[in-house]
């Protein structure tokens, strides 16, 4: 919070500098800027963070390194193909896409567990990979249609 108090003070000093014939007041918007550059922040770090630790949470649940590994990129894929158009497009993210992304984050999470453990009951069950696949694929979709 320090730093963010003296780049008010510095800016405010600055202004006041420049245009000494006009009164200078503070507005809200500097703290909202901090506000979001702080949320930004703090959403990466949690979002690198929980993609590692989840990765490691479904290795460990599926009893698989590889598909904890395999994982990231289902996880992943989604958004960076959605801040990808999201950036080409708009180019702006604002603070109330906080909880948007974590709420996405989580369904295309919950998703991959479910097509990785149907994948393995699958494999395990018919000893096959091709027909496990298809088992899977059809499992999840009933799941998620029904």
């Amino acid at each position: 919070m320090g730093s963010a108090e003296a780049y008010t003070r510095d800016l405010m000093t600055q202004t006041e500098a420049k245009y000494p014939h006009l009164k200078t007041y503070l507005t809200g918007e500097i703290m909202m800027a901090h506000a979001g550059k702080r949320n930004g922040q703090s959403m990466v770090i949690g979002g690198l963070l929980a993609i590692g630790l989840i990765s490691i949470i479904i290795a460990l649940a599926l009893r698989n390194i590889k598909l904890g590994l395999l994982s990231l990129i289902p996880n992943l894929a989604p958004g960076v193909i959605g801040f990808g158009l999201w950036g080409m497009f708009n180019g702006y993210l604002g603070i109330a896409a906080a909880p948007a992304v974590a709420v996405a984050f989580g369904v295309v999470v919950d998703n991959t567990i479910h097509f990785f453990s149907k994948y393995l009951r699958a494999k395990n069950e018919k000893r096959l990979s091709a027909r496990g696949l298809s088992t899977t694929h059809s499992s999840v979709l009933v799941l998620h249609s029904g």
